[in-house]
């Protein structure tokens, strides 16, 4: 007696093939967004995009002999130091970083999962003490790491998914590490907000009562923004600039009939 083979439903293959393309998508999201071993939801949006400051010299020591190793641009972005291919920036002794993120927010995660992680790097061990900033004016100490890559837990600190902050700073512990001349203090490759929320928005510009202010930058130069009401007199606004590589874009008000410029510091 011949049988008839069972024949497959066509939408039972279907579902089949759509099931393991969404598997594989999810596998390969978890591995794109794995960095050092850490899983970072929001990807390559969670690192730092731009450097507010870089105060080598804050603790009082000398500047790191290799020039290299004092641009702080190289702090941005994921981690991508290699011991044949070196890209970190060196804290100094006691030295400060200050960075920013730009389209997400660090934020807590409700429990006692790490929220924020840095990336430190290179053959010694050296702690850094790290702040968080809402606005870049008032800060909040969070501990500190114990050298090579390691991570903070905002909420053992108090705070929670309410609490939103865009500004990181990190301080070479004077007290840890050889602090050799070339590389004296932390070496930090990236810094990463595991718990992130990406920002809303930003603010709209009115170009009818604003002018907006570009100029290419190039990596570890300095730039000061300036205003004039009679173009002979030049104000400084706000702290330096600390060149990326990129061209800034700075926005403000013309209402007041001032002038202004950005110039490139010595």
């Amino acid at each position: 007696m011949n049988q008839n083979p069972k024949k497959e439903s066509p939408m039972k293959n279907v579902a089949l093939i759509f099931s393991l393309f969404f598997l594989l998508t999810i596998i390969s999201q978890a591995q794109t967004n794995t960095f050092g071993g850490i899983y970072f939801p929001q990807g390559l949006a969670s690192f730092a995009d731009t450097v507010v400051s870089y105060e080598p010299t804050f603790g009082g020591g000398a500047l790191p002999a290799v020039e290299s190793a004092r641009n702080p641009a190289l702090a941005l972005g994921p981690p991508d130091y290699t011991p044949e291919n070196v890209k970190d920036v060196t804290l100094g002794k006691g030295g400060r970083l200050t960075l920013k993120f730009e389209n997400n927010f660090l934020t807590g995660s409700g429990d006692s999962t790490p929220d924020l992680h840095i990336f430190e790097v290179g053959p010694q061990v050296e702690d850094t003490f790290v702040e968080i900033s809402k606005d870049g004016t008032n800060w909040f100490d969070v501990g500190k790491v114990f050298g090579s890559t390691d991570s903070v837990d905002i909420d053992a600190y108090g705070f929670g998914t309410n609490d939103l902050f865009q500004y990181v700073r990190l301080r070479d512990d004077p007290n840890e590490g050889s602090h050799s001349a070339n590389y004296p203090g932390a070496d930090i490759d990236a810094v990463g907000a595991v718990q992130a929320v990406k920002a809303a928005h930003r603010p709209v510009i009115d170009l009818e009562v604003a002018i907006v202010l570009k100029f290419q930058s190039f990596i570890g130069s300095r730039y000061q923004v300036q205003y004039s009401t009679d173009m002979a007199l030049w104000t400084d606004i706000g702290d330096p600039i600390i060149g990326t590589g990129e061209r800034l874009i700075r926005a403000f008000d013309t209402t007041s009939g001032r002038s202004y410029r950005a110039i490139s510091l010595p």
